[in-house]
């Protein structure tokens, strides 16, 4: 492999835990702002904030997912032998990528 497959792996790790951590952080503030958001009442600025931020953490997930995509797709040009198991994960990878930014519902 090549000299950058250490650091992408722990950058991926790390990015992987924050985008965990994110999500925990989103699912708090949507919890607290739900009933807001269901009455249609105004939101403060601090709220607002919130918000940026999970529209930040949107984008730490962004990145997480394409470096995901990359390694993977890396992995699989180098790899002797494709198994079904690696085309699942390639399938997996993408389509997570897609549930979180596209709009299912």
């Amino acid at each position: 492999m090549t000299k950058l497959d250490k650091p992408l792996k722990n950058i991926n790790i790390l990015l992987g835990v924050a985008s965990l951590a994110f999500f925990v952080f989103a699912y708090i503030v949507f919890t607290n702002l739900r009933p807001k958001m269901i009455k249609f009442e105004d939101i403060s600025t601090s709220e607002e904030n919130l918000l940026t931020a999970v529209g930040l953490g949107l984008l730490l997930c962004l990145v997480f997912y394409a470096l995901t995509v990359f390694r993977i797709a890396t992995y699989l040009k180098n790899a002797k032998e494709i198994t079904l198991f690696y085309l699942a994960l390639v399938f997996g990878g993408v389509l997570a990528l897609l549930f979180v930014f596209g709009d299912v519902a």
